[in-house]
């Protein structure tokens, strides 16, 4: 099942490399030997009744992989050659089980992978922009009921997990680790679960973080994209933990199936392995997957509505700035109406002084002489022939301009309309970054990353 989002950058496709190091350890003399490190070249399976080996598929920094190196390796470890394709290196997991029937070497093979997205810590301050990591790791296990040997072969487990694995095998019995093919992956479920819980619970204290620090009316300043990119990170990660939740039935259903063939052919088996029941534990394993990958279905969820939420604080802020602004305008409204009653009521009055204040009309004082006398000038039509056209002008100069004013937005929506399909095309396609994907010194191929 492959993942939305491949990690390339920390799982690159080209996996071992020649003289590259391995670590190996070995229960034989009845104890647990120390892990020693060789070349892959050198590695080969040995009757010891249980190996563990630690190769890696993320250093090839000098030479990549080829068809001669997967061959060898097949050769040694068993390892199936499609195992070295870029798009089973990219899967968010699978399960893939083969039983090899010869009479000189019968082995049951079995060949688990799974995806882990986590948190890393890094740049908390400004989300989580680089702040995670994926783990990738495949469990191939061998088992020859002839020779009760069990051979587990961790891939591309991180070197700071190697302990926790070592811890969690070690700490069964031997004979039933060579007793039943199945024994082993209680141990790799139980560290899968461990990375699993962990990672949820990181992506759990970020969303946490969010809630804790909610937009409120007062301060509505949400930060969105470092929302929805950490809604991204958590949707990974309910994806992969699903993903998981497919490959453990699929083990079961194996499981089943292998139980079923090997009813009727018994082989030697230590007492107090009799009743040897793997089945059990791997469903205790899935259900505690499952309840882990509810936790991540919640986590989505409570971030949606804190999404949800944090716009209806946005759009509520925004509605009470929107109210002020009314209050303020019917404020306004109220000083321009008044202003423009005293306007009305003293217009009239200005208007009338001012024509009588005009120099075409005179008025004389009474005299000892003569009479108060009030004349008007022959020349006052002069007023009226210049008054009226500068004020015909002035009203057809604001009247053009309000119409300039309504035309230029009518023609800049018409602009926006009337893009072309190629151009929409183009302004809401979506950016894709390539990346380089070497699969064989010939062959080059490229592809996308979302």
């Amino acid at each position: 099942m492959p993942a939305s989002n491949p990690p390339t950058s920390v799982h690159p496709p080209h996996i071992c490399i020649p003289n590259a190091l391995a670590e190996v350890v070995e229960y034989k003399n009845a104890c647990w030997q120390a892990a020693r490190k060789c070349s892959t070249d050198a590695l080969a399976l040995t009757d010891a009744p249980v190996i563990i080996i630690f190769i890696s598929t993320t250093h090839a920094d000098n030479t990549p992989s080829n068809t001669k190196t997967h061959t060898a390796l097949a050769t040694k470890l068993s390892i199936p050659t499609f195992f070295w394709q870029a798009k089973v290196q990219n899967a968010s997991g699978y399960f893939y089980a083969r039983h090899h029937a010869t009479p000189a070497d019968p082995h049951y093979m079995t060949l688990t992978h799974f995806l882990i997205k986590y948190a890393t810590g890094v740049d908390q301050e400004s989300g989580l922009d680089k702040a995670y990591d994926w783990h990738k790791q495949s469990f191939l296990t061998l088992h020859n009921p002839r020779k009760q040997t069990t051979t587990l072969i961790c891939v591309d487990v991180a070197p700071p997990l190697h302990t926790h694995i070592l811890q969690l095998v070690q700490a069964r019995p031997v004979p039933e680790l060579t007793s039943h093919p199945f024994v082993i992956h209680g141990s790799i479920l139980e560290h899968i679960l461990t990375l699993y819980d962990n990672a949820i619970w990181d992506f759990r204290n970020f969303v946490r973080a969010q809630e804790q620090e909610r937009p409120t009316i007062q301060h509505p300043h949400p930060d969105y994209i470092a929302m929805h990119e950490l809604a991204r990170h958590v949707m990974h990660s309910s994806e992969v933990s699903e993903t998981a939740l497919d490959v453990i039935d699929s083990m079961l259903e194996e499981l089943e199936r292998y139980q079923k063939k090997h009813h009727h052919h018994h082989h030697p088996q230590p007492p107090h392995t009799n009743h040897l029941d793997p089945a059990s534990e791997i469903r205790r394993h899935r259900s505690l997957l499952k309840a882990i990958h509810l936790r991540s279905r919640a986590l989505h969820e409570r971030l949606r509505n804190e999404i949800n939420l944090a716009f209806h604080i946005s759009t509520q802020a925004d509605s009470l700035v929107q109210q002020k602004i009314a209050t303020l305008s019917r404020r306004d409204s109220n000083a321009t109406r008044t202003i423009s009653i005293l306007g009305l009521v003293f217009l009239p009055g200005t208007f009338i002084s001012a024509i009588f204040s005009m120099s075409f009309f005179n008025y004389q004082q009474p005299s000892n002489h003569s009479p108060a006398s009030w004349a008007m000038s022959e020349k006052f039509w002069i007023y009226w022939v210049v008054a009226i056209p500068v004020t015909l002008i002035t009203i057809g100069v604001w009247w053009y301009w309000q119409q300039q004013q309504q035309e230029t937005p009518n023609h800049n929506n018409n602009n926006n309309v009337d893009e072309s399909p190629a151009s929409k095309k183009k302004n809401f396609s979506l950016p894709l970054r390539s990346h380089t994907v070497p699969i064989d010194p010939k062959e080059t191929k490229t592809f996308p990353c979302y």
